[in-house]
């Protein structure tokens, strides 16, 4: 199986239906550059945010967005960065569970609209499924696959190489797959967005 092949566009636009019947937003974009204006334009102003690590915000261009424009809003991780409190360090961790936006990117989208992602320290996780205001997530779609049985193949054998292979890039041990999470459906119509990217993407 070839996890790096772009989708049809026939297969694009039925996941993005299956996306819409699960209370999962999804935007269709033809490249990286509307990728980027469009998220830009999704997140109000003064906002608080979390940026989950994410290999495809790289990609797209919003880390040096964020670098540009770094009173656009509220970046929590900045805040945490510049504290040197170690207690009032733990009180900013717990604040990026409940910011009025959580961005970052998944691992695998099912063909029936299931999104599956992994993380190493779960930073990320309440905000995806609960606690973030909203939810946006950016995807290349060369992330669909046939079932979650695939999701979870491609993140053992296609994704962890490579984030483990990067995280061994930049003088850290590596990479583990600590949590692995099913997203069936959000609750709360319009909390959870997708944007679709039509080119390869992150991993």
């Amino acid at each position: 199986m070839d996890f790096s092949k772009v989708a049809s566009i026939d297969t694009i636009n039925n996941v993005i239906k299956k996306l819409e019947a699960r209370n999962i937003s999804a935007i269709l974009v033809k490249d990286k550059s509307d990728a980027l204006s469009k998220i830009i334009d999704m997140i109000s102003e003064g906002s608080s945010l979390l940026e989950a690590s994410s290999t495809t915000l790289k990609e797209i261009g919003f880390d040096d967005y964020l670098t540009v424009n770094p009173k656009k809003w509220d970046i929590l991780k900045n805040k945490i960065q510049a504290e040197s409190d170690e207690v009032k360090r733990a009180d900013l961790r717990r604040q990026l569970t409940y910011t009025d936006y959580t961005i970052g990117s998944i691992h695998a989208l099912t063909k029936e609209g299931e999104v599956i992602f992994a993380s190493a320290s779960g930073s990320q996780v309440p905000g995806y499924i609960y606690t973030a205001k909203h939810v946006i997530w950016v995807v290349g779609a060369q992330k669909i696959v046939n079932s979650v049985e695939d999701g979870i193949k491609r993140i053992r054998e296609y994704v962890f190489p490579k984030e483990d292979a990067r995280m061994k890039s930049i003088g850290a041990p590596g990479s583990n797959i600590a949590k692995i999470i099913l997203f069936y459906k959000e609750m709360i119509p319009g909390r959870v967005t997708l944007v679709l990217v039509n080119e390869q993407l992150g991993f």
